[in-house]
């Protein structure tokens, strides 16, 4: 009887503390997994950005002592981010069948080759007796394919880790941008100093940074990516989300917001140094790079901050175009004071030391205003509908890109035609103008009128989950739905209707 009694109890009373225990683990290991993906995010996004900006401390003498035109050397510099644009914008979709491990595989040793290659161009020349317009087309061409493939890399991290920080998109896309920022600050000093050290190596001064740098993607992909798991979409999620699934007019308006943004900021790369080497200034190279190095400062001690403090407000696009609109204004600030703008007395108002410094502490706190970009791209978006999610992070890293491949092409030009004043002048009226559209758009009825579709979508995808919640014979009180539906069952009906 004893017994009977003992099983009736284990029946009526069923053990809680395995499931409990499994969830706990469960949780843990979520989390383990999810620091794994972010350290391989940073790591990767950190060699690829120095990688791709060590060259530009010795490569621009190189090129003028070989002849290679300015205007063939903003093309070779411009290809690197072409590149990148093209696999970000249309290869999200295949991408994620092949999964996060093999993408950093394949993109890092692209990455390791093509850098190779790059490098080893003048010898290649040699050996063939080539002539040096084959070497400066080489030198375009293996820049090209490393931005292209090595995005694969890149691209595929910025998905996984947007995707499964996507509760904290604003302080997730900071430290992206952080990390970028940090790598193309440290490249061009490491560059410059294993430039100088290759003449006692016996590979050459050109050779050796790039065989040094070469050396590190194999060094993350023997390491890192037998730290993740591999996810791939179900059969039925495969497809890549199209782009007339995740375009809006507020998206459209923000991916623009960011190009301009970052064309702003890099058509000071090749323009800045002719300004600060002259009067009153007289900036040796280093000082200038010190400048730069000013603005990479104050982005990465706010943007960060910045970002937390955007996800307290989620799914607020007025808030995040406001934002964006702030960081116009610095960069038409720092334009102002840099030129100074043409604008009678400003010479005399800007034209010295401390409001150059300034001006690029603004150009820094400038670059924060981009921060808002991806949590406004991903206003309404379904929490678990990965394949949108994943189109809007290869569409926001391909936007950056543009920015910076036309940023110094269009910067080089102007500056060419008008000088610095009339350069700074007209990139200060694109930078006002910028932010008084982004706070219009950021006025609650121009806003609303710019989420309209995606709003009239969400509507459409409650109706239509409440006609099926009746049309199954379930009888729930409209003050007590959320309670009584299954969140998982509601999360996977929305995910079925809803269609961005």
């Amino acid at each position: 009887m004893g017994s009977f009694d003992d099983g009736n109890s284990l029946l009526l009373s069923p053990p809680t503390q395995k499931p409990i225990e499994h969830q706990r683990s469960q949780e843990i290991q979520r989390r383990r997994e999810d620091r794994r993906v972010l350290l391989l995010t940073y790591t990767v996004l950190f060699s690829r950005y120095a990688i791709a900006t060590f060259l530009s401390a010795f490569f621009p003498t190189y090129a003028e002592d070989t002849k290679i035109s300015g205007t063939f050397s903003g093309l070779i510099f411009a290809a690197y981010p072409f590149g990148i644009t093209l696999t970000s914008a249309f290869g999200t979709g295949w991408m994620r069948r092949l999964g996060l491990k093999a993408c950093v595989l394949i993109g890092m040793l692209n990455t390791a080759l093509f850098t190779f290659l790059f490098g080893a161009t003048p010898a290649i020349c040699k050996h063939l007796h080539a002539d040096e317009s084959l070497q400066k087309w080489l030198f375009l061409v293996f820049y090209f394919l490393g931005g292209l493939g090595g995005a694969v890399a890149e691209t595929a991290c910025i998905m996984m880790a947007n995707y499964r920080f996507r509760e904290n998109s604003g302080a997730i896309s900071a430290s992206i941008g952080t990390v970028c920022g940090i790598g193309c600050m440290v490249g061009p000093p490491i560059g410059g100093v294993l430039y100088d050290y290759g003449q006692y190596t016996g590979m050459g001064s050109f050779f050796f940074p790039f065989f040094v740098f070469s050396a590190i993607p194999f060094i993350i992909t023997s390491l890192l990516p037998c730290t993740v798991s591999d996810t791939r979409p179900a059969a039925q999620d495969e497809r890549a989300a199209s782009l007339s699934e995740v375009m809006t007019k507020s998206r459209l308006v923000t991916l623009i917001s960011m190009g301009l943004n970052g064309a702003l900021v890099a058509s000071l790369d090749p323009t800045l140094a002719y300004r600060l080497k002259n009067k009153p200034f007289q900036y040796s190279s280093t000082l200038v790079g010190l400048a730069f190095m000013a603005s990479s400062v104050s982005f990465s001690l706010v943007s960060i901050p910045a970002g937390y403090l955007l996800d307290n407000y989620p799914d607020n696009s007025a808030l995040f175009k406001a934002v964006q609109g702030m960081g116009f204004m610095s960069l038409g600030l720092c334009f102002t004071a840099l030129g100074p703008i043409q604008i009678r007395g400003s010479h005399e108002i800007f034209n010295n030391i401390p409001t150059v410094w300034a001006a690029m502490l603004l150009k820094g706190l400038g670059s924060v205003g981009c921060n808002a970009c991806y949590p406004d791209l991903v206003v309404g978006v379904p929490e678990k509908n990965e394949r949108v999610h994943a189109r809007i992070s290869g569409l926001w890293n391909a936007v950056y890109a543009i920015g910076w491949a036309i940023g110094p092409m269009i910067g080089g030009s102007v500056y060419q035609t008008l000088g610095f004043a009339g350069f700074a002048t007209i990139s200060a009226s694109m930078a006002f103008c910028s932010m008084g559209t982004l706070y219009f758009c950021a006025l609650p009825s121009v806003s609303s009128y710019l989420n309209k579709y995606l709003e009239r979508q969400r509507g459409i995808s409650f109706e239509r989950l409440e006609s099926d919640i009746h049309a199954h014979g379930l009888d729930i009180k409209p003050d007590d739905q959320s309670s009584l539906l299954d969140q998982s069952t509601l999360d996977a009906k929305l995910e079925d209707d809803v269609d961005f």
